[in-house]
């Protein structure tokens, strides 16, 4: 049994998995031993739920009373933060549990993929109906509104995107498409009126960053520093004097980017970006290939999550899209973003397994 897994087992999609790792642990190694030693461990303990979930049993999660057991603890670990949650920079988006922190909105992710990919399959019908589309939101919005009262908007607004991929994947009237864009322009006014004053200021200065160049600017002003004295080649290795020298901030985490393009120039960048687009390119590929739509769907959700994240960060550190706060899959230096990427990857290698049985 365990040489016909292998035999199925995708190695493609685990090599560019190792390989963007590697990348990211090349920037974290570059400012900290001690940061790289740390992301070693959490990428071990990644690795190893990866093959773990590669062979999970989805019979056991496809079932009611486990999906409910999965929502309920989500809700739980989220609304917990509240209380026992660490205080960092005026938002409680973790615990603090001495040796590690641990960010529950990570590991939520993974829990709106499943039960998303439950509810929304299987697809029997050309469109998806309204009630199903109303409610599978009504599911994830306890999520969304938990996390962004953190606040952390921009995890909440990726949960929302992957709700919003997965259901056009289901299966969306385009009028439907419609209402909803309208509803949302909408909505923008009063969303603007209960941002918070940093949340305002970050919008503000992604249109003009230098109206306030040593404020709310100085974030995206010294990304782009970066990026651009990087050049063709970059600095190489340990060089980047915007890292090295504080100059940036977030640089292992929010602003990765900006410190790998530093180092190792345009060219390293479009390699970094090429790898990002051979590994979503093969989880769509792995989604198409599945014949149940749950299976499909689980997939396309990890997709739409890596999709949204790689975009958004890298965008922020290039000045064309508003700071968020959300980091690079498998690059920026963090262990519940790395282990939880890991676990959804895993779930995808297992889709690619069960495919390749049947």
């Amino acid at each position: 049994m365990t040489s016909f897994r292998v035999r199925n087992f995708d190695f493609f999609l685990l090599l560019i998995h190792l390989v963007i790792f590697s990348l990211g642990a090349f920037a974290i190694l570059s400012t900290s031993s001690s940061a790289f030693q740390s992301q070693l461990i959490f990428f071990a303990a990644g690795l190893l739920l990866y093959f773990l979930a590669s062979t999970f049993d989805y019979a056991i999660i496809r079932k009611p009373f486990p999906i409910l057991i999965i929502y309920v603890l989500s809700i739980i670990a989220l609304g917990g933060l509240f209380v026992f949650g660490e205080n960092i920079r005026n938002s409680v988006r973790w615990y603090n549990f001495k040796t590690f922190n641990f960010q529950p909105s990570e590991i939520v992710k993974i829990a709106a993929i499943l039960i998303l990919a439950k509810f929304l399959s299987p697809m029997s019908q050309k469109y998806l109906s309204t009630k199903r589309a109303i409610l599978s939101l009504f599911l994830v919005s306890p999520f969304i509104l938990l996390i962004a009262m953190q606040p952390d908007l921009g995890s909440a607004l990726v949960i929302l995107g992957i709700w919003a991929f997965m259901v056009l994947y289901a299966g969306v009237n385009p009028k439907h498409i419609l209402i909803f864009l309208l509803a949302v322009s909408l909505l923008s006014y009063p969303t603007w009126s209960v941002l918070h004053d940093y949340q305002r200021q970050r919008v503000i200065s992604f249109i003009d960053p230098y109206a306030d160049p040593l404020g709310s600017g100085y974030n995206v002003i010294q990304s782009i520093v970066a990026v651009g004295s990087g050049e063709v080649f970059g600095r190489g290795f340990g060089r980047g004097t915007q890292s090295h020298l504080r100059f940036l901030p977030e640089y292992r985490t929010d602003f990765i980017f900006a410190a790998f393009s530093e180092e190792w120039g345009f060219l390293g960048s479009v390699i970094l970006v090429f790898f990002y687009s051979g590994l979503l390119y093969k989880i769509l590929a792995i989604s198409n290939k599945a014949k149940d739509s749950y299976f499909a769907l689980l997939s396309l959700g990890v997709f739409s999550l890596l999709f949204i994240q790689s975009l958004v960060n890298i965008g922020m550190n290039l000045g064309v899209l508003p700071v968020t706060g959300i980091t690079l899959p498998l690059v920026s230096y963090g262990g519940s973003s790395l282990i939880a990427t890991s676990v959804l990857l895993g779930l995808v290698q297992g889709v690619a397994i069960k495919s390749r049985l049947w």
